[in-house]
């Protein structure tokens, strides 16, 4: 997708649209990253922070100014770490404009963390065994989004919206278009613990703030 930008402070903030999502792996820190873009979410029209113009992130403890990056392929986007993976804490951002109305009032708690059980990391699963039952704990009322994905097999993808701690699949051997088999390949088990925050109403186009506990597990497949 091409995208343009323009200076931050050429906008106000009833012209802005925010996307901001926060994630954590097993290991943490936490990572915050906000989009923030002119008019609403179709928009190919990026801020990049000037003239005072700041984005931070906080939670209760740690404090951290969001930097801007931008990739050769990704959109631009204001990002920063928190130490940790901030699991049950507030995380508060804030956009502070000396030139404008600043919109301080966006948070999430970030949902609690999870540990898979089962399966085991490189646990062999083929079609005389192709059952696998993914389980983690502790159980919570946040909503799982998962999927599961290889080269070799049919994927998967889903959400629980009530967290049972337990998804049940069976691996399919993915065929190519003459019907052959791939050779073994990892498959790669995902889910992200997921709970959706408040935005400040300040930012007139709207906008988004999700948080997430990601978790990756990896076992092997042979067609």
């Amino acid at each position: 997708m091409c995208s343009d930008s323009t200076k931050s402070s050429n906008v106000r903030t009833s012209g802005v649209h925010a996307e901001m999502t926060v994630r954590a792996a097993e290991a943490g820190p936490t990572q915050v990253s906000v989009r923030v873009r002119v008019g609403g979410m179709l928009s190919n029209t990026f801020l990049m922070l000037a003239d005072g113009d700041e984005l931070t992130a906080e939670n209760g403890v740690d404090k951290v100014l969001l930097g801007a990056t931008r990739g050769l392929i990704a959109t631009p986007s204001n990002e920063g770490t928190l130490p940790g993976d901030s699991g049950g804490r507030t995380i508060a951002v804030k956009f502070t404009r000396p030139h404008d109305v600043s919109a301080l009032g966006s948070s999430v708690v970030m949902p609690l963390g999870l540990r898979l059980a089962t399966p085991r990391v490189g646990e062999d699963f083929d079609p005389a065994h192709p059952k696998m039952t993914i389980t983690w704990s502790p159980t919570s009322s946040d909503a799982i989004d998962w999927f599961v994905r290889g080269p070799c097999v049919e994927g998967y993808s889903d959400r629980l919206a009530v967290d049972t701690g337990r998804i049940d699949v069976t691996l399919v051997a993915a065929r190519d278009a003459d019907g052959g088999l791939a050779p073994p390949c990892t498959v790669n088990i995902h889910l992200a613990r997921q709970r959706t925050g408040t935005l400040d109403p300040a930012f007139g186009e709207g906008g988004s703030v999700v948080a997430m506990q990601e978790r990756d597990q990896r076992v092997t497949f042979t067609p």
